[in-house]
């Protein structure tokens, strides 16, 4: 729990430094990705005298390309990522210098690198995923709050409904708190993984937990359930007169 919320906020430093610069475009991981410079004077691209050289670093600070000649294309310039180069997920900068020996420019270019190729979420949508998982964790909150009213009082009478209150209905809500509480743990860090990659192994880890949680409730729910029926059948039973009480009944 503790590591998630780390996370968390690690991924919302993360969003709030990436709205910090302007990100020109996404690309997906693992693929090959084009930096273009357009390069200009004025509103009149370069001509072929210039060239451009690019140093590409990725979202760890490790230099990909140092001062590396760029392709010339017609009217702009052009470097290509290896796939190699972009396994790491996060926020990409390449610096370009154009020059013709009398004319000269520099432009930074920021990109992004995520799992999927899409973009990462804005810092509106970002501040939503979080009120989402806060809600979530608020309304597990809440539903164990209220299954402690169904709770019995220790100093009621024993056998009276006081002392024994609702267990299948204080069952029903801590199940609900426990199943929301492990939900919103998975969401978070399905966005994680979203933002960061690398989470695989910890969200097929939550997945499993999550059905052994649910299977394990399931279990006790049936249980209890028995329980209640077998004691419902028995005061009908006292009832009608055709079993005696148990003591302390």
């Amino acid at each position: 729990m503790d590591k998630t919320i780390i996370l968390i906020l690690v991924g919302i430093l993360f969003l709030q430094t990436a709205s910090a610069v302007d990100i020109e475009f996404t690309a997906e991981r693992n693929t090959a990705v084009d930096i273009i410079e357009k390069c200009s004077i004025g509103d009149y691209p370069c001509s072929d005298s210039f060239s451009c050289n690019a140093t590409i670093q990725n979202s760890i600070q490790e230099i990909l390309v140092l001062n590396q000649n760029m392709t010339r294309n017609n009217t702009f310039y052009n470097y290509t990522l290896s796939p190699s180069q972009t396994s790491e997920l996060g926020l990409y900068k390449a610096d370009t210098f154009c020059s013709d020996g009398n004319y000269n420019g520099t432009n930074e270019i920021w990109f992004m690198i995520t799992p999927s190729g899409r973009d990462a979420p804005t810092s509106g949508e970002s501040v939503a995923l979080l009120i989402a998982v806060a809600s979530m964790f608020l309304i597990a909150i809440f539903f164990f709050i209220i299954s402690h009213t169904f709770k019995g009082d220790p100093l009621a009478p024993k056998g009276s409904s006081l002392s024994s209150g609702n267990p299948a209905t204080r069952f029903f809500f801590i199940a609900l708190a426990v199943i929301i509480a492990i939900m919103s743990i998975l969401f978070s860090t399905v966005i994680l993984m979203q933002l960061f990659g690398g989470f695989e192994t910890i969200i097929a880890s939550y997945s499993i937990f999550l059905w052994v949680i649910l299977f394990v409730i399931f279990i006790i729910f049936i249980f209890v359930l028995l329980k209640i029926i077998f004691m419902a059948l028995e005061s009908l039973r006292i009832k009608q007169g055709l079993q005696m009480p148990r003591e302390g009944y």
